[in-house]
């Protein structure tokens, strides 16, 4: 197969892909309301903010070990 067999192809198979992609994306949006996500991602915001402080907490508290023991 030439190079620019192999190239047509590759652009239909992604072609294909997007139209599918598309597809499913506007059958999706008959199940899932805009508000509901925008509601859900409000509150999962702070959950976010929660285990971003946390972990750069337990990050600092690690950093605070790993300084410890190479000092000893």
């Amino acid at each position: 197969m030439s190079e620019a067999w192999a190239i047509g192809l590759m652009t239909l198979v992604l072609g294909w892909v997007a139209v599918e992609l598309r597809g499913i994306r506007g059958e999706l949006g008959k199940y899932v309301r805009r508000d509901d996500c925008t509601n859900d991602m409000c509150r999962h915001a702070g959950e976010i903010r929660n285990l971003w402080g946390e972990s750069r907490k337990h990050g600092e508290r690690i950093a605070r070990l790993e300084t410890d023991k190479e000092e000893k």
